[in-house]
Formats: structure tokens, sequence, C-alpha cells
């Protein structure tokens, strides 16, 4: 037995836009549009099995938060979804995803660092391949937060590298993972309870991951600029559909796209 009248989960009205897609009404005080009750609810950690129901919800909205509450009862068991891969990259107009160093930071703005930083707020985990380990394990482990914000976050969060090169990693909270095995391990890692696993960088690994169905959501940065040279996102690659779930448009001109791979 679930009791739903424990539940009673708040966030800023903000947030629950950016995280959710939910769409609210210009009055707060009239609450969310009844076909997007069960989004929220799905979104707020609610599962309710085919059948369940619920004697009455409702979400009010203040100018800052907003709250769902659940009255009544479901013999329903609530639902465990599977952890997702998200892969996230800086991309030119041309599919560069190469060294994003040498033209990426003249469009970094603040939308585009809270948009990073809600990718980095669903995750719990990071995947990367080889020679993306190596860069950041010679860099990353000397440095604090008082070098840098992010020093304490990668230091500190679970680490997967796939490779059959490697024989073990030395970073702090890195699990090497064989190349070989990669499609078992990750299947059964996707199958744990946690958050988002978040790959950045690595698209040869990326490459692998579409095309063993790994990978549930694509996040690009699209830039304005035509690179010209690099390695490229998707080069040799099978057909992959997608399906588009958000886009925004900053003021620099960059595209913030977000698919997911079940593509309807």
């Amino acid at each position: 037995m679930h009791d739903l009248r424990d539940v009673d989960v708040a966030m800023p009205r903000d947030a629950l836009v950016a995280f959710t897609g939910v769409h609210l009404l210009d009055e707060p005080a009239s609450g969310l549009h009844p076909a997007d009750t069960e989004v929220l609810m799905r979104q707020l950690g609610v599962r309710v099995d085919g059948g369940g129901t619920v004697a009455a919800s409702r979400v009010t909205l203040d100018k800052k938060n907003c709250r769902w509450e659940g009255e009544g009862t479901t013999e329903k068991h609530e639902e465990q979804d599977m952890r997702k891969i998200v892969a996230s990259y800086f991309i030119s107009l041309d599919g560069v995803v190469e060294s994003p160093d040498k033209w990426h930071f003249p469009y970094f703005n603040d939308e585009m660092g809270a948009a990073i930083g809600a990718q980095f707020a669903e995750s719990d985990a990071m995947l990367m391949g080889r020679v993306l380990y190596q860069e950041w394990a010679s860099y990353w482990p000397a440095k604090s937060d008082e070098d840098d914000d992010f020093a304490g976050h990668i230091n500190g969060i679970q680490k997967y590298v796939v490779s059959n090169s490697l024989d073990s990693v030395d970073w702090n909270n890195t699990t090497l993972i064989p190349g070989d095995s990669f499609v078992e391990r990750l299947t059964e890692l996707k199958q744990q309870p946690g958050g988002t696993i978040a790959m950045n960088g690595s698209p040869t690994l990326a490459r692998s991951l579409f095309q063993h169905g790994l990978i549930d959501e694509l996040f690009l940065l699209v830039h304005p600029i035509v690179v010209g040279t690099g390695q490229r996102l998707f080069e040799g690659s099978d057909q992959i559909p997608l399906k588009l779930t958000s886009s925004t448009t900053f003021e620099t001109g960059v595209l913030s796209l977000t698919y997911s791979t079940e593509a309807k």
C-alpha cells in the first residue's frame, strides 16, 4: 500500500519549468493544466502502475514555488525507472566536437552555464573513454575547489572508464570497465538505483553506445560556427532516429537541444 497522503514535494517554480518541461498557467493561483497532472507526478517521482487511481491531487503555485499534494491511496506499487545515460557535447554547425576549447568559449554565458549546471545536477556518475580519462586524471586530482569550482564535483563523483588498453585506474572513485564487456556492464549499471550517468566527450565511445542502444538522451549545445576540421560526433554511423524533447535559443545564438533515443 502506498499512501499518497505522505507525498508533499515542493520545488522552485522556475526549476519546475526547466527540469520537467511542464507548461504552467499564466495565473499561478489557477494551478496546473489537468492534462499535465500525470506528467508532473512522474517528474516528481510518483510512479503509479496502470489501473491505480488517486482520490484527489492538486498543484498549487505561487510566484516562487510549485507544490504537489496527493490525497488518497492506491494499492499499486511504485515503479523504479532505469538509470539514463545522457551524452552531452559542445558541437559546431558542421558537427565537430573535438577540442571545443579552441572555439567554444566566446559563446559561453550565464544561460549556457545554467544549462550545463542542470545537467550535472541530475547526475551522480560519469562515463568516459580512455583518452578523456587520461587527460582529466592528469589534471583534476591536483585541483581543489579553491582552484576551480568544478574540482570538488569531478573528483568526488563516481566515474566509469571503458577501455581495453588500460590495466588499472588510479583516480579517486573510478571504476574500469573492460571494452569487451561494456555492453553487459553498462546494462547492469543502468538497472541499479541512482541518478543520471553523464557522458561528456569520448565521441568514439558514444558511437559504440549508440550502436548498442545504451544512450538514452543526447544533449547538444550547437554553436553558430563552422570549425572545418576535427573529429565529428557521428562519422560512419548507421541511421539513428531521435526525438527532439526540448530546444532553447541562447542570446549568443547557441542552440540548446535535447533528444531522446526513444524516437516516435
